[in-house]
């Protein structure tokens, strides 16, 4: 959805929080952050606040949309990722895209691509729930916009986004 939204625009730059956080540790693998202990998790949250604040000196004309999350589902555990980094990556909106547990997990059993923890759908759905939670809290702490929108919705992604750049 982020991807379909900066095609063409010149306004906008997609970044993923795991590409960034991989480029500092020279690691290719999208997945490589599931494995990591959560002193190495919290070591790189720290690894991609410093790579964010590059970029920003990279797209001085555009906005960076960073594709992040607030929980990492790691194999052990989830991991939430602490306030301290929303604070200091100090972003304008927070958009929290969610979907039905069971599509999620649909798409987890189909994704062959990627090697995920398998999770029950009453966990994800309970992820889900606290990921909602951490967004809003976040974006409490920071004292930004929070919108909330449904995965595969482009249209409401779309409109989450502009009603902020229009209002600012």
């Amino acid at each position: 959805m982020i991807d379909r939204f900066v095609v063409g625009r010149s306004d906008f730059v997609a970044v993923r929080a795991s590409q960034v956080i991989g480029e500092a540790r020279q690691n290719s693998d999208p997945t490589f952050l599931r494995r990591l202990s959560t002193n190495e998790l919290s070591r790189s949250q720290e690894l991609l606040v410093t790579g964010l604040s590059q970029l920003w000196t990279k797209y001085t004309d555009s906005s960076i949309i960073l594709d992040a999350h607030a929980i990492i589902d790691g194999d052990s555990q989830a991991f939430e990722v602490p306030r301290s980094v929303f604070v200091k990556l100090a972003p304008k909106v927070i958009i929290h895209i969610f979907d039905a547990p069971e599509r999620i997990f649909q798409r987890r059993l189909n994704d062959r691509g990627r090697n995920r923890p398998i999770r029950s759908i009453q966990e994800l759905r309970a992820q889900q729930g606290r990921s909602l939670e951490l967004a809003e809290e976040h974006a409490k702490a920071v004292d930004c916009p929070f919108r909330q929108v449904s995965a595969g919705d482009d249209a409401g992604f779309c409109r989450a986004i502009t009603q902020f750049s229009l209002n600012q």
